[in-house]
């Protein structure tokens, strides 16, 4: 790294030599000139330095380009795969003893309505009997089982996702699926 500079100087010493100096010494000034060549060794460092900040941007790029890939990667990874398991399944909810006592309440209050002396008695105990066997039955009727499909995929990142779904359509076990909001369907 060569560089090359011409110094003018002007002060003190160049006033004693001509013999016009003071006893006050004079401000030294120096000035550095520039050659050509150091011009173009400066543009040259210049051009290097911005080629290297240069690279170093398009290394960043392609490292955030490489980590976007890799994440769209593992939401495939985590959104595909093949299906293992698929049932049938059944759920019922238990029924409790509201609907009998609502209509063993209701009945007897219509069977009292009937008859006289022992005959009213009578009446109010078979209204409440039978509107607690109608009550029941009328609450089980409402209390419909519910029923869907669970499929079990194996997911290409080695993860295991239930799906609970409505229908499946032609969907089979060993089947390549993808899995939306919607849940399974085939790829």
């Amino acid at each position: 790294m060569f560089r090359s500079a011409v110094i003018i100087a002007t002060g003190t010493l160049v006033l004693f030599a001509t013999g016009c100096a003071s006893q006050r010494p004079a401000r030294t000034t120096t000035k550095v000139v520039y050659t050509d060549r150091d011009d173009a060794y400066r543009r040259e460092e210049a051009r290097r330095e911005e080629a290297r900040r240069a690279e170093a941007r398009r290394e960043e790029q392609r490292r955030e380009e490489a980590r976007r890939e890799e994440a769209r990667e593992e939401a495939y990874r985590a959104t595909h795969g093949k299906v293992v398991q698929i049932d049938r399944i059944e759920v019922t909810k238990e029924t409790g003893p509201e609907g009998a006592i609502i209509g063993g309440v209701v009945g007897g209050v219509v069977g009292n309505q009937f008859g006289k002396g022992k005959g009213k008695a009578a009446m109010t105990v078979a209204g409440a009997v039978g509107g607690a066997v109608v009550g029941n039955e009328i609450q089980k009727s409402q209390n419909k089982p519910k029923r869907f499909w669970r499929v079990t995929v194996k997911l290409d990142n080695g993860g295991i996702k239930r799906l609970d779904q409505d229908t499946i359509g032609s969907l089979r076990v060993g089947d390549r699926v993808a899995i939306d909001k919607n849940g399974a369907s085939r790829v």
